[in-house]
């Protein structure tokens, strides 16, 4: 069902969105979307299906996706879900998109997971329960000649959390890391106004922090 009122929720307005409530009718409006649509999706739905082109899923409070091993993003962004997986990694695959008030919470948040060209993170949540890692990006995607990591306004909820060098650059705008062992990136880092309770080992060169506060 296809609307024509506008819907604004945390301060974002959209119209002409599909709503959709079943797994089957999320299938259908990814493949007859156009373009920078947006597609309302129920808390009844657990699996995300991959995407072929840049549109928004906006999630209903209580959205979960759960065991989701690859992002099939390609740009599109997704706003208000959580992603879980109660024994291993909620995220092992290429990443390429924008989450907005997402969650990520598993025995690993994130591991093995490579970057794409682009990766924004904001508002978000990552945990891990029982594991190492928390956030951990190998390198880039296959084909993938430059790729950038944004973190705005994250919390980092575990003991490890590591980028490797193959990663363009990273940035992370307020930023709290709790509970953790180490943070470790070895690709152009710059970090503004984070709040470190873990160890940082800056690589000479590569790392800039501006206003951050170490425990």
């Amino acid at each position: 069902v296809t609307t024509f009122s506008f819907t604004e929720t945390n301060n974002t307005v959209f119209n002409n969105s599909v709503d959709v409530e079943t797994q089957e009718s999320l299938a259908d409006a990814i493949a007859n979307a156009q373009e920078g649509d947006v597609i309302t999706v129920s808390k009844d739905i657990n699996a995300l299906p991959a995407i072929d082109k840049k549109i928004t899923l906006f999630c209903e409070e209580g959205t979960v996706f759960e065991s989701v091993k690859s992002f099939n993003l390609n740009g599109s962004t997704v706003i208000g879900a959580s992603f879980k997986n109660e024994e291993g990694t909620v995220v092992a695959s290429g990443i390429n998109g924008i989450f907005k008030d997402c969650n990520f919470e598993g025995n690993n948040a994130m591991r093995y997971a490579y970057a794409g060209e682009n990766m924004v993170f904001e508002n978000c949540y990552f945990k891990e329960n029982g594991g190492e890692w928390v956030f951990h990006i190998d390198g880039k995607s296959s084909g993938v000649t430059e790729s950038n990591i944004i973190f705005k306004n994250c919390t980092f909820d575990g003991k490890r959390v590591a980028i490797g060098g193959a990663v363009t650059s990273v940035r992370l705008e307020n930023c709290k890391f709790v509970n953790g062992s180490y943070f470790n990136s070895y690709s152009k880092t710059d970090c503004i106004g984070c709040d470190f309770n873990t160890s940082i080992r800056p690589l000479d060169k590569l790392h800039t922090y501006t206003n951050c506060t170490y425990k």
